[in-house]
């Protein structure tokens, strides 16, 4: 049976024969057919098959390409070598990124950026730690390209990855062309693939030489470009690319072996005359700064010297670095901080170029030429012993890496070397005179200069934890302060009925839990208490079913100024309470499922935890808290505020009680403190309180009780973590937040090092601001940059971190107000009229005074092009009047009286549109803004008066200003030393 399958096939081929005439030809539909049945077969073959059936075959179907052939047969075509000449050098630049690498590199790459020269075949090299700087380093090569060899680049082409599409605009706008390879077709592009593959391969090879770890793959695959540069190749007629590029023959005599033994020339670095002269290094390559060698040291330098005598049939790094291993064919990254590897900014030089090149006399010709060679790493911590006798330039921008013990930072540019176009920006930054001894290897490095910021050492900021917090339940239960803690967290849970243990349903899944631990401090950093948080996983939740609604209002900031002000006007004792797990009395709506908690399960594992209350983490679990207040509150006989549904409050009579909700901490003042203290008492009887006592410490914010009853409010502590946060907690203090001259924008510099540090920074001083007003513009300014931050960004958030440590116990001053008169209601507003260098946009400013306290303010970039600075103080105007509007309907709920509110603008044509019922076609489009404002001036519920601008108080919120007058409008703004307040003799003259 097994044989008789396959002659049955040939009985029926046969029979089929026997239908077909003789050697009669065959037709284009027998073609075709026969073409199906034997499984579309290659014509070749399908005419030698049939000639066994004296079939005769004619020439292959005209009717076209076979369809079911083009989809089960489609292949890549063949490509021709492509037989362009190129006669000019840049008439065509091909790029490429490579990456990732599997490891990170000693100086920490990932990627590399390469760009040859399809005349000359030059190659340069830029390591990329991210690839979206794949373009600030191709436009430092066109810089370099148009500067160093006076001719334009005319033809871009690069594959279509994500990296790449920014430069289709950029270059589009320069009358450059950009040509981009086919989807998925590599061999496009095969001149720059090609040679990625020479320099990989060379540099894998200059590696397994020198015995050295994968990690210095950046020095081999830089060491490889310079050499590749300098070695004949027949597709140049056996030159070399650099003769080519540069009309003169490179100078070999001075090439050493990479990663061979040497001795560079280090008496200069010593303190005694009794240290030996030179140490025993590793040649990592030639520097691209200076005409020198990369020396790396025992201790994990790297010194640059021309004085360096070589043994190069000695490869020391396994017997120097024994505690490393030369080869890892899966390696992992290992990143250490190591802070004192500091960049030193290096000066270099720049050649003319081929057409106008002139030799430069240098102390020894036995070092290689300076010329183009490779883009090499960033600049990083790097001791030389002679420098050129050229006059230096101003270095380049250098970026951060992490080093290991063994990894030195090394100093190298963000170009090929000495063809490159520095940048200005550091030109204040130079090398110290006189050089720094080496230290001793059982002592820490020495720091080549005095000054540290984080840009130039580059290193993430550590921030000194005194009291660990664990991370892991496992770590926890190693430790007594923790294990209390947690068993105190689930006693309570078990006492508040927040779940009940049930069989795992079918319908639902049960969500997952975690142990959050948290050493909460005291305003001096002392240890208040150890605190473990059980806490769902809200992630896992599924919208619909586990919850619905989760908004839970929290009170405002200028409502609690507001009370605050009215409290000390009063003489109103202010308490302060803090409700203990105030997420567990919310009640549940929803049916949720969670696991039970780790390290606290019972005998039989397979049961969950039906939740029966709201627990942190849970999405509904904050709304569910504030409903369950709010009811208990209006059970008490408060009444829920319309303009601020936080504020709650009660007056009959002569009582005036007032509470203030933000989550579970409460703020509760009023004018009797006996009823304040029975509010509290039936709170406690509901939920489970902590009475703090009066006001001191709020969400962050210190209250200082001042002696004439005033408070102050200081974020000190919270400046000082961010501080420490930002490594910058000895920074020396600034007299204003930003350069009076300053003008930020989206363009100009490199990105920064860390975007993901940038944006925390950001993020927590727009929390600053709630106290201290005068960072308001600041801050709002460098906001604008989150999504690419800047070098130039970086230096400005810094330059605000470096006042608010000058100014660390400053605060907002809140004073009391005549209580024998109405509160005055005064706002002042203003704008810079098309401030922005980007998009021409205007930045409004404004703030409000309720009596002679500060209570509300705001900077903000307008989002419409104002076409006149009479329309951008307009928009600002109608903000403002918003903004009084509301806050008189708060007074007005609170009881208050208060004049007419009044608006000083430093415009006359704002102040008179808002009076005159004039409307013309430069107004036209600001009607709904006019309207508002004189709606409510004619119906004298506002006030619009012009003020000189010397006394717009408003200034300081719409651009950035000189030293003296920043620290006028300071104190206009209730900003003021605690220190000062403090003293008797200032007491007096901070009153209203």
């Amino acid at each position: 049976m097994v044989n008789s399958q396959p002659y049955v096939h040939v009985s029926q081929f046969a029979s089929n024969n026997n239908n077909i005439s003789g050697c009669a030809p065959m037709t284009v539909s027998l073609y075709d057919l026969w073409h199906a049945r034997l499984g579309h077969p290659h014509h070749d073959a399908l005419k030698e098959a049939l000639k066994l059936c004296n079939v005769n075959i004619p020439s292959k179907s005209p009717n076209g390409l076979c369809s079911a052939c083009c989809l089960g047969k489609s292949h890549r075509l063949h490509a021709p070598s492509s037989t362009t000449v190129y006669h000019t050098p840049f008439e065509l630049v091909t790029c490429d990124l490579w990456g990732p690498a599997p490891i990170k590199s000693s100086t920490g790459f990932t990627y590399f950026l390469t760009c040859v020269d399809a005349f000359s075949r030059f190659v340069w090299v830029y390591p990329l730690k991210l690839k979206s700087e794949t373009m600030s380093k191709f436009i430092h090569f066109k810089s370099m390209v148009e500067l160093q060899f006076n001719c334009k680049i005319k033809t871009v082409q690069t594959d279509g990855g994500g990296e790449f599409r920014p430069l289709t605009k950029y270059l589009t706008e320069l009358g450059v062309v950009h040509r981009l390879t086919c989807p998925h077709t590599h061999h496009q592009n095969g001149l720059v693939e090609r040679k990625h593959r020479h320099l990989v391969e060379t540099g894998l090879t200059l590696l397994s030489q020198a015995n050295l770890p994968m990690k210095y793959w950046d020095h081999a695959f830089v060491t490889a470009a310079f050499l590749i540069n300098r070695i004949p190749t027949p597709v140049l007629d056996n030159k070399s690319p650099y003769y080519v590029l540069l009309n003169k023959q490179p100078d070999y005599k001075a090439l050493k072996i990479f990663g061979c033994a040497c001795f560079p020339f280090l008496r200069p670095y010593h303190t005694t005359k009794l240290a030996y002269r030179s140490q025993e290094c590793v040649f990592l390559g030639y520097s691209s700064t200076y005409k020198g060698y990369k020396c790396l040291s025992p201790e994990g330098r790297v010194y640059i010297s021309k004085d360096v005598l070589f043994n190069e049939q000695r490869f020391p790094y396994s017997s120097l670095f024994s505690n490393t291993k030369s080869y890892n064919p899966n390696p992992t990254p290992t990143v250490y901080n190591s802070p004192s590897h500091v960049p030193l900014h290096l000066p270099t030089q720049s050649i003319n170029s081929p057409t106008q090149h002139q030799d430069i006399p240098t102390p020894t010709q036995n070092i290689p030429s300076q010329s183009p060679v490779l883009c090499p790493a960033p600049l990083t911590t790097v001791y030389h012993t002679h420098s050129p006798p050229s006059p230096p330039t101003p270095p380049s921008t250098s970026s951060s890496f992490n080093s290991a013990t063994s990894s030195p930072p090394i100093q190298t540019s963000n170009a090929s070397q000495h063809i490159f176009s520095p940048s200005p920006a550091d030109e204040s930054i130079h090398v110290s005179p006189s050089p720094s001894p080496p230290p001793l290897p059982t002592k820490k490095p020495h720091v080549p200069h005095h000054m540290l910021t984080r840009s130039k050492t580059k290193n993430n900021p550590t921030v000194l934890v005194t009291h660990i917090e664990p991370n892991s339940v496992k770590q926890a239960l190693q430790s007594s302060h923790w294990v209390t803690a947690m068993k105190e967290e689930y006693d309570a849970l078990l006492r508040n009925n927040t779940w009940t243990l049930v069989a795992p349903p079918a319908h639902k899944q049960p969500i997952g839990c975690k142990w959050v631990f948290r050493v909460k401090e005291n305003p001096d950093g002392t240890v208040h208490k150890y605190k473990a948080r059980l806490v769902a996983k809200g992630f896992h939740q599924q919208a619909g079913s586990d919850f619905t609604e989760t908004f839970s209002p929290v009170v405002k900031p200028v409502t609690v100024r507001t009370v605050l002000t009215m409290a000390v006007s009063n003489k109103w004792p202010i308490q302060q309470i803090d409700v203990n797990n105030a997420f567990l009395n919310g009640i549940l709506e929803e049916e949720v499922y969670m696991q039970q908690p780790h390290g606290f399960e019972v005998s039989d594992k397979t049961l969950v935890c039906k939740l029966n209350k709201a627990l942190y983490g849970l999405k509904q679990a904050p709304r569910a808290w504030f409903d369950r207040l709010k009811v208990a509150l209006i059970g008490y006989g408060f009444k829920a505020s319309k303009c601020d549904p936080s504020l709650f409050m009660i007056k009959t009579g002569t009582l005036h009680l007032i509470v203030l909700v933000y989550v579970d901490d409460i703020i509760i003042t009023g004018s009797s403190l006996h009823h304040i203290q029975q509010l509290i008492s039936k709170l406690n009887a509901e939920f489970a309180l902590k009475q703090l006592g009066a006001l001191d410490y709020f969400l962050g914010i210190e209250v200082f009780h001042l002696a004439n009853g005033a408070l102050l409010l200081s974020q000190a502590k919270y400046i000082r973590d961010l501080l420490a946060k930002a490594n910058m907690d000895t920074a020396h203090g600034m007299p204003t937040p930003m350069v009076s001259s300053l003008k930020l924008s989206k363009v100009g510099s490199v990105p920064v090092e860390d975007p993901t540090l940038f944006r925390s920074i950001v993020g927590a001083l727009q929390y600053a601001t709630l106290t201290r007003p005068e960072i308001a513009y600041s801050v709002n300014k460098v906001c604008q940059f989150l999504s690419n931050p800047l070098e130039e960004h970086w230096k400005a958030v810094k330059r605000i971190l470096r006042y608010l440590s000058g100014t660390l116990h400053y605060g907002l001053l809140i004073q009391a107000a005549p209580v024998d008169k109405p509160l005055t209601l005064i706002g002042f507003c203003d704008a810079d009229w098309a401030s922005d260098p980007d998009d021409r946009r205007s930045t409004s400013g404004a703030c409000i005074f309720v009596g002679p306290n500060l209570v509300s303010w705001w900077s903000k970039k307008q989002t419409l092009v104002a076409r006149s600075s009479a329309e951008a103080e307009y928009r600002s105007l109608a903000n403002l009047s918003s903004e009084i509007l509301w806050l008189q309907s708060l007074l007005t709920e609170l009881g208050c009286q208060f004049h007419t509110p009044k608006i000083l603008c430093d415009n006359l044509s704002t102040v008179s549109l808002a009076h005159n019922p004039t409307l013309h076609h430069r107004t036209k489009h600001m009607e709904l803004d006019i309207f508002f404002v004189r709606e409510k001036v004619l119906s004298r519920n506002l006030v619009v008066s012009h003020v000189p601008a010397q006394d717009q108080w408003a200034d300081v919120l719409t651009k950035p200003l000189s030293a003296a007058k920043f620290c006028s409008l300071r104190d206009k703004l209730r900003v003021f030393d605690k220190q000062q307040l403090l003293k008797p003799s200032s007491a007096s003259a901070r009153e209203y």
